[in-house]
């Protein structure tokens, strides 16, 4: 299996922030309607 950590760091960064995102967006949503 010939993936480096860089590369996977670089192409896993963008999913992950995009979730933080959403979910943050989620509960500050939640929070004003609750």
């Amino acid at each position: 299996l010939n993936v480096s950590l860089r590369d996977l760091r670089t192409k896993a960064l963008r999913p992950l922030t995009a979730m933080l995102i959403t979910s943050v967006i989620l509960s500050v949503v939640s929070y004003f309607i609750a």
